[in-house]
């Protein structure tokens, strides 16, 4: 088994969802937990209407 590692990049205004998620998850779960949550949305056969963004747009 290799381990790998992937930093998330994400912006903690305009993704204040996805920010304040991770802030409650304890640092010991967030792995597993994202982990979770992917094959959640791959289960739920998102992964034929995947829409990949630009850019951010303007959350203002």
């Amino acid at each position: 088994m290799a381990e790998k590692v992937y930093n998330l990049k994400y912006d903690t205004e305009y993704d204040r969802d996805i920010h304040d998620w991770m802030e409650k998850i304890p640092k010991s779960r967030k792995g597993e937990l994202i982990r979770s949550a992917i094959r959640l949305w791959m289960n739920q056969d998102n992964e034929k209407t995947l829409i990949i963004p630009v850019g951010n747009p303007d959350p203002k």
